[in-house]
């Protein structure tokens, strides 16, 4: 949003392109401020790309365009079950191997000595 200043961001990703040229503008200079080097990555598909030929108009300048392939799609990903993907995102989280007290009941439960 505008007026939006967080120190430290390198990177915007927009997962869909702005009607508004002056907005996409305003969204990727959340990086880069005061000369510092920052990347903004614009995610859009052929019903909402024809914006883009009003941002390069605007900014006076051609955007680089990567159409996507085969190899950017992440099928295996999806087709895993709902657990396996947190465990995936979430490596770092481990179950607590020592029973701890139970939330629901209130109970202690025995420690192994």
């Amino acid at each position: 949003s505008r007026g939006l200043h967080i120190d430290g961001v390198t990177h915007v990703i927009n997962y869909d392109l702005p009607q508004n040229a002056e907005d996409y503008v305003h969204r990727i200079g959340r990086t880069a401020r005061a000369g510092a080097d920052g990347m903004a990555i614009t995610l859009a598909c052929e019903k909402y790309v024809h914006s883009l030929a009003d941002v390069e108009k605007y900014i006076r300048q051609k955007i680089p365009v990567m159409p996507l392939t085969d190899e950017m799609i992440v099928t295996d990903y999806l087709k895993m079950p709902g657990r396996a993907r947190k465990k995936e995102i979430q490596p770092h989280r481990k179950r607590a191997k020592v029973p701890t007290r139970g939330r629901v009941t209130g109970r202690k439960v025995q420690r192994p000595k």
